[in-house]
């Protein structure tokens, strides 16, 4: 095999390699309920692969989930959440593109009337 053959197979085990070990990087999305009127959030994720389901939330307690981005960057995650008193939110909770949370852990704050994920590097927080 050429030297220059030797170093196209190395290169392209090198960025396989990095792809796989990048792509191995759990991310964590993390739904704190912070009722202003203590109530229990109910809250439901899901993904164009995976449904997370209902869950209820109690004042100052989280749900979280953990996964993976798929090798395109094209990992989304949709979030409802609603309170006994009728207020509801629903966003992009994930978005591959978008979010670079600190230590792979995208924390939102949910209250009745919003939903805020602080950002890194001096950015506003992102809120709906």
């Amino acid at each position: 095999m050429s030297a220059n053959k030797l170093s196209s197979a190395l290169l392209i085990l090198a960025i396989g390699c990095s792809c796989l070990l990048a792509c191995d990087a759990k991310k964590r999305v993390r739904l704190i309920n912070r009722s202003v009127r203590g109530q229990i959030m109910t809250e439901r994720c899901w993904s164009s692969e995976h449904n997370l389901g209902d869950h209820a939330i109690q004042p100052s307690y989280y749900y979280q989930f953990i996964f993976n981005d798929n090798i395109w960057c094209s990992t989304k995650f949709m979030c409802h959440v609603s309170f006994p008193s009728g207020e509801q939110k629903e966003w992009l909770a994930y978005e591959c593109n978008r979010d670079n949370c600190d230590d792979d852990l995208c924390e939102w704050t949910v209250t009745e009337t919003s939903v805020c994920l602080p950002r890194n590097e001096g950015r506003p927080p992102l809120c709906f």
